[in-house]
């Protein structure tokens, strides 16, 4: 447990859910006090965030306001914090605040990288690429995106466009498991 704090929380997220049904009563307690913790950090943010809303009086300001949003909810799933209905409602709600922030300020390139995110999840990926894409016109890093539009061509069963997706990764430092699928489809 000790050595888990070091773990990014992304990592760390799923090994405290399995820990949360140990045998020993005392794993369990440290295990939930753990989640407990991060989930109420981000929930904070979250509700001082909404708390601003309000006040925000420019189109800009709402648009920053829920991109926050947005981010932080996305947080609650990429740390693997929440699960079952409450993870479908976190997932919404992110669709929701990235939605709004791009109708105010359509360049924000993280919103539709997002979007994509949320509907590779659903399992749309014709709606994954179409959001991929437009965050890369609005100068998202595309070193972040490909893996995201191989995830598009692979559930697209377009396996002839990977290698190429994929090629220009192979030249980064990337971990493992990505470097291994860079290898296997790049080759």
């Amino acid at each position: 447990m000790v050595a888990m704090r070091t773990l990014p929380p992304h990592i760390t997220g799923g090994m405290l859910r399995d820990l949360l049904s140990d045998p020993d009563e005392e794993i369990r307690l440290l295990a939930y006090g753990v989640v407990d913790n991060a989930e109420k950090k981000i929930m904070q943010q979250i509700f001082m965030a909404q708390e601003q809303m309000p006040e925000a009086v420019t189109i800009t300001e709402q648009a920053d306001i829920n991109a926050r949003l947005a981010e932080l909810y996305w947080e609650l799933i990429y740390q693997n914090l929440v699960q079952g209905e409450v993870y479908n409602y976190t997932l919404e709600r992110v669709e929701h605040y990235a939605r709004e922030a791009v109708t105010q300020n359509d360049t924000l390139a993280s919103m539709y990288y997002l979007l994509g995110r949320c509907a590779l999840l659903r399992n749309k990926p014709n709606e994954a690429k179409e959001y991929l894409q437009r965050a890369l016109f609005n100068q998202f890093p595309v070193e972040r995106l490909l893996p995201w539009l191989g995830e598009v061509a692979f559930l697209q069963h377009d396996y002839s466009r990977l290698g190429e997706i994929l090629r220009p990764l192979d030249n980064g430092t990337l971990s493992p498991t990505l470097q291994s699928t860079v290898n296997y489809w790049s080759k």
